[in-house]
């Protein structure tokens, strides 16, 4: 039994010696596997660090660069000049917004500003320019971005001048404000006086066109009332060739005096021829005379009495002298027609000479010190201002992602 025991207690020594190892080889395997696990996490935030540094780098260093390069490098500076003026007519002059300029004149709100403004971004004017200044020329002194391509028409070179030739309408002043931006001072300005005075044209032109046709329209109705009384006039002229009657009651007239002056004339022969039978008796000298022109003048006076007046007989009378009265009627209406349309040509004309339409520059494009674009500095933060949001902003989302993916 003593010989037992010891072995006994050797085997249960070797038994927890086993468990022993095992334990620790088990730890080990825990430890090792943790271990991997931390480097694998490191390795991932590595990755992802380093992917963050890169995409920075590529979305907000490298455009903010570029740009910053390209800007101080390359960029032509900007001169711009600037000319304020407005469209006024010298008709109801009255004081208006802009003070001093309000006694010359009243504003002209409607299509002639707008007309001034749609004139400037036409390709009309660009051609017209075209004609006294090398307008592709001055602008393509800029450089390889902002200059335009020597190949392009003259729509696509239109909307290369609306982004440098600025203008718009300002409610406040009742002004019209042009912005010219060039690649030299001197062209800036020398470009802002020809659109301006190319614009004073076109308000003239508009202006006289405007007075012709309210000319027009009243000469013409000036010309219709002219024909209507020369037709009339005509009308009546014909019909006293045809009737012999220059004027009705002034034929009446007559006939009737001569009708007493011969029935007057008839009643003092018979008194005298019947004074001369009495004393000197039917056969006396001159009494078969007497009688023979008492006789004429009676017969005259009854001829008088059935034969109407002119080539016109008794019985047509009436007829003739309703055409004459319709015909004097129309001729007064013909005639006051006549001096209305005359009236209202005198007061046109006045109206058109009171309504002339003119442009005043009351800012003009002066001498430039310095360019004032582009603004470099300014431009270069605001790309990297909106770069930075923007890789912000994409982080975000695939910081998102992947946590809903894992």
């Amino acid at each position: 039994m003593n010989l037992l025991s010891p072995a006994k207690g050797e085997v249960q020594t070797q038994k927890q010696r086993g468990h022993s190892l095992q334990d620790t080889s088990a730890a080990a395997t825990l430890l090792q596997g943790t271990g991997n696990a931390c480097d694998v996490a490191q390795e991932a935030r590595r990755k992802r660090r380093r992917a963050a540094i890169f995409s920075f780098i590529l979305m907000v260093v490298m455009p903010t660069l570029v740009t910053a390069f390209y800007y101080y490098f390359f960029a032509r500076d900007i001169y711009v000049a600037e000319s304020r003026f407005i469209v006024r007519s010298s008709e109801n002059p009255a004081a208006g917004k802009l003070g001093f300029l309000g006694a010359i004149g009243s504003p002209v709100f409607s299509a002639d500003s707008h007309a001034v403004i749609n004139y400037i971004h036409s390709t009309d004017l660009i051609a017209a320019l075209e004609k006294e200044l090398p307008v592709r020329g001055i602008f393509e002194k800029g450089d390889w971005l902002s200059a335009p391509a020597p190949h392009w028409s003259l729509e696509e070179f239109r909307k290369y001048w609306k982004k440098m030739v600025r203008v718009r309408y300002d409610g406040q002043s009742e002004a019209i404000i042009l912005t010219v931006r060039t690649f030299a001072a001197e062209d800036s300005i020398a470009l802002a006086r020809t659109i301006v005075r190319k614009s004073e044209e076109l308000v003239n032109r508009l202006s006289r066109q405007g007075r012709l046709q309210t000319l027009r329209f009243a000469r013409e109705d000036v010309a219709k009332a002219e024909e209507r009384l020369v037709k009339i006039l005509s009308q009546i002229r014909q019909l006293r060739m045809q009737t012999g009657i220059f004027e009705p009651k002034m034929s009446i007239s007559a006939r009737s005096k001569l009708m007493a002056q011969l029935a007057a004339e008839i009643s003092q022969l018979k008194v005298r021829l019947e004074t001369r039978q009495k004393l000197l008796g039917d056969k006396a000298p001159g009494i078969e005379a007497m009688r023979s022109q008492m006789k004429a003048l009676q017969e005259e006076l009854e001829a008088l009495k059935k034969g109407g007046i002119g080539t016109v007989a008794t019985e047509d009378l009436p007829q003739i002298f309703e055409a004459f009265d319709k015909l004097k009627v129309q001729m007064n209406f013909a005639e006051k027609s006549y001096v209305n349309a005359l009236s209202a040509l005198e007061a046109a004309r006045a109206k058109a000479n009171r309504n002339v339409r003119y442009l005043a520059e009351f800012v003009r494009p002066t001498k430039i010190e310095s360019p004032t674009e582009p603004k470099r500095l300014h431009i270069v933060l605001m790309v990297a201002i909106l770069a930075f949001l923007g890789w912000g902003i994409l982080g975000l989302i695939v910081l998102g992602i992947r946590e809903h993916i894992f």
